[in-house]
């Protein structure tokens, strides 16, 4: 009798492999731009929170009797608050005679309240007070945004010299890599001119003091009457 051939095994689908997480499937992977060398973003680590950066100004307003002699008084008071100097004087003659200016002091933010109390004390006899407006701004935000930057930046500027440095790659790859960390560089140079500047402003506050001479023109006004009186006569 004829043999029945033995059935066929039944097939077995074998499930795909998954991609392990955190890596990328072959094939979708984007090629680097070419002739570009490929840079990935750096991993920037947040800092923990410091303190708040506040910077402290101010100005004053003062119609005096002698310009110089309160130039005089004002800066004895500062030669005795500690960290307190003058950062510049500026002063004009007027058509009249008298003299108006201002002069600019700068001192840690800590002790400008007591010099703004002595200064007004000691000019209180000679000189009148027109305004005062003392301000403080919170540039914290600012602050550490720019850190942030600043952070990230150096961060790409040492792969770019990675790059250079291991001299892998083609000629033209190393070149734009060198025109790319001077780019990034001068980037640099820019951030840190920024803290500088916010790190001045915080660590000294800026006070400047308008002074102008009393107008007096009493005087002036018997002369007038005196010689009109004499003229009728």
């Amino acid at each position: 009798p004829p043999t029945t051939p033995p059935a066929p095994p039944p097939s077995v689908q074998i499930p795909p492999v998954p991609t392990p997480p955190g890596e990328k499937e072959k094939g979708n992977e984007k090629p680097a731009e070419k002739g570009k060398p490929e840079v990935k973003p750096p991993v920037v680590e947040q800092p923990e929170p410091a303190g708040r950066k506040i910077i402290r100004t101010g100005e004053m307003e003062f119609e005096v009797d002698s310009f110089y002699a309160t130039l005089d008084k004002i800066s004895d008071i500062l030669r005795k608050t500690k960290g307190g100097f003058v950062s510049t004087v500026n002063s004009d003659k007027l058509p009249n005679g008298k003299m108006r200016g201002s002069i600019v002091v700068r001192m840690p933010p800590q002790v400008l309240d007591d010099f703004l109390k002595d200064v007004r004390e000691a000019l209180a006899k000679t000189s009148e007070l027109k305004s005062q407006r003392i301000g403080s701004q919170d540039v914290t935000k600012a602050y550490t945004d720019i850190e942030s930057e600043l952070r990230a930046a150096r961060a790409i500027e040492e792969r770019f010299l990675l790059i250079i440095k291991s001299g892998k790659g083609e000629i033209k790859d190393l070149i734009n890599a060198e025109r790319e960390l001077g780019v990034w560089r001068t980037k640099i140079e820019k951030l840190e001119g920024e803290i500088r500047y916010y790190n001045n402003m915080i660590a000294l506050s800026t006070l400047t003091i308008q002074l102008s001479e009393k107008e007096i023109q009493t005087p002036t006004a018997l002369i007038l009457r005196e010689r009109v009186q004499m003229s009728i006569e």
